[in-house]
């Protein structure tokens, strides 16, 4: 009697630690975003796409505008957007202006290499230079997101690996306990 409550603890414990293990690696529920300027940017943004999709460019810019109105600094989609749809309709102020804004709220290494590529158009090579420095260091950022995001894949996964170990180390002991009673 006192070894099966022996074991029974041990299963508990584990079982306990494997709940707490997986738990520490879970994210954090997200939160709802606010309807001050969020979720509506993002619906603005949609819309945009799909007017842009159906070939309707004047549409789109209008949306990609009023997104941006509604909160600028939410609005890093929506510049890149913007961007691309004034560049290709000629204005390229606009184009360049909205890439700069793109890159700088995205921290996005294609909005700097487009800025870049805007000043070597024009013969600005010290402000290309720097658009391509600039996208250089977007780039890094980017990929030391992805290590510490597969970094974090791969923890979990050892997680699981090592707590499938106990719990079938942990099954094998309680069945050769079981075939020695017999």
């Amino acid at each position: 009697m006192n070894q099966t409550k022996k074991i029974l603890t041990i299963v508990c414990v584990l079982a306990l630690a494997t709940v707490l293990v997986f738990s520490a690696g879970c994210d954090q529920p997200k939160k709802k975003k606010s309807k001050k300027g969020g979720s509506n940017v993002e619906i603005l943004i949609d819309k945009g796409l799909a007017a842009e999709r159906a070939g309707k460019s004047e549409e789109a810019m209008k949306y990609y505008t009023k997104a941006i109105k509604k909160n600028p600094n939410k609005s890093g989609k929506a510049y890149l957007h913007r961007a691309s749809l004034r560049r290709n309709s000629g204005n390229m102020d606009g184009a360049m202006s909205d890439f700069k804004k793109a890159a700088d709220l995205l921290n996005d290494m294609y909005s700097a290499q487009q800025v870049a590529a805007m000043y070597r158009e024009r013969g600005d090579m010290s402000n290309a230079a720097a658009w391509d420095a600039k996208a250089g260091e977007y780039q890094q950022q980017q990929m030391n997101a992805a290590r510490e995001n597969i970094s974090k894949v791969d923890d979990r996964k050892r997680a699981k690996r090592q707590a499938r170990e106990r719990e079938s180390q942990t099954s094998k002991k309680s069945s050769k306990k079981k075939s020695k009673k017999r």
